[in-house]
Order: C-alpha cells, then sequence, then structure tokens
C-alpha cells in the first residue's frame, strides 16, 4: 500500500511517498516564490526518486491547516485533482497535530503552535496514544500571552510557532512548559503519513464528503481599490 502526504499549510512546505505509513521518500522546502509553481515539480521528483508511478497509489492523505490561505488551497486542488485522476481515498489530518506528531511519545501534554499573522497564534493540545494522537483541546487562535496561561502545566509546547512564546516563558506558566523552538522546518510530511496511515486503517473514507481547508482565522485579504473614473 503506498501513500502520498503532502502539506502546503506554511511557506514551510513538504511531500512524502510512503507504504503503510513508513516514510520511503520525503522532500522538504522553504517556499520562496509561491506553492502553485514550486508543488506540482517537488511532486513529480518523488516519484522520480522513489521509481514510482503516480497509478501505484493507494491514497493521499492532506495537512488542512490551519495555514496559509492560499497555501492550503494549492495543496487541496493538486490533492483532490490527484485522487480523482487516480479514483483513490484522499483524507485530511490537521496541521497541529503533524507538529505534535513526533512528540507523541513524550508522555506530556503537547502545546502544538503555528503562527498566524503577525499578532496570534493557532494551538491545540493533545496527548500520545496507541492511534498516535488524542486531541484533548480542540485547535483556536489567541494572543501568544494567553497560549501560556491557558497551557496545562508542565506542558510540551511544540511547533513552527514556538519561537513566537518565549518572550512569555519566564511568567509563572511559562516556566512550568518546555518549548522546543526551531529556526527552520518542524513539520514534515513523514509524521503526516503516520498519523494519516493510522486514521485510514481505522476509519473508511469517503471522498463524496465535501473537504475544506481549516483556516481558524479570516483570511486577510485586501479588497481591490475602485478605479478612479476616466475623464
Amino acid at each position: 500500500m503506498l501513500e502520498l502526504s503532502i502539506d502546503t499549510s506554511t511557506r514551510y512546505a513538504s511531500v512524502c511517498l510512503s507504504e503503510k505509513g513508513q516514510a520511503i521518500w520525503e522532500i522538504n522546502w522553504h517556499s520562496s516564490q509561491n506553492h502553485t509553481i514550486e508543488l506540482t515539480p517537488a511532486i513529480a521528483s518523488l516519484f522520480q526518486k522513489a521509481d514510482v508511478a503516480p497509478k501505484q497509489l493507494n491514497s493521499i492523505f492532506l495537512a488542512l491547516g490551519p495555514g496559509g490561505f492560499s497555501a492550503l488551497r494549492v495543496g487541496m486542488s493538486v490533492a483532490k485533482g490527484m485522487a480523482e485522476a487516480l479514483n483513490i481515498p484522499i483524507l485530511g489530518i490537521g496541521t497541529l497535530e503533524i507538529e505534535a506528531m513526533p512528540f507523541s511519545s513524550s508522555g506530556l501534554p503537547i502545546v502544538s503552535v503555528v503562527e498566524m499573522g503577525k499578532s496570534d497564534i493557532a494551538w491545540g493540545v493533545y496527548e500520545g496514544s496507541k492511534k498516535g494522537l488524542t486531541c484533548l483541546r480542540g485547535e483556536e487562535v489567541s494572543a501568544p500571552e494567553k497560549v501560556i496561561a491557558t497551557a496545562p502545566k508542565g506542558s510540551l509546547i511544540c511547533g513552527e510557532g514556538a519561537k513566537r512564546l518565549l518572550p512569555f516563558a519566564c511568567s509563572s506558566n511559562g516556566k512550568n512548559s518546555t518549548i522546543f523552538h526551531s529556526e527552520g522546518q518542524t513539520r514534515h510530511a513523514s509524521c503526516l503519513a503516520q498519523l494519516g496511515y493510522i486514521r485510514f486503517s481505522d476509519f473508511p473514507i469517503d471522498n463524496t464528503i465535501p473537504m475544506e481547508p481549516l483556516y481558524l482565522k479570516t483570511p486577510n485579504i485586501t479588497p481591490p481599490k475602485p478605479k478612479g473614473r476616466r475623464v
């Protein structure tokens, strides 16, 4: 059983080819232009490196967000198009879960965070389980100081937005948490592959159910300026 995992939630993107959830080949990159230009060549390169043809795929796993408005829609459009063309199921997994997956064996509450613009953080709380992860608190958007104040004591805080929480780590609640932060990529499609395969094995996938990106926050799109009157 071969799976393709696609994550274009943020500027840090990742695709992975896996067999029963175990990565065969993975490509990660920082999007310097936009995902529209870069995603399809990355997937083609993935198939070439792994010496696999698209028709050999059995399913597609997709990061649903939260994340960038355009970035998420690019990943979803490509994933849906491939799933329809190949007549295979597609399964969506939340981006915060993907961030939390590497720490699922920590034994601690995992606070997974992703930046949402200049002032807000998308976050959720998880714990490791035999099924990969169990959600303790659903996804929401808050200011960084609220995340620290609300996070369970003794939490492990991780994800692409973790660095934003460092200034608040000296608070009474922050001192009881461990913050893992990185200047580079924190999220990998190989973790999406693991989670996707676990869910795929447990629940049947119905492609007739509409799948939409998880934004959590209204996209910040500036309306076009009205054109001036011609004289």
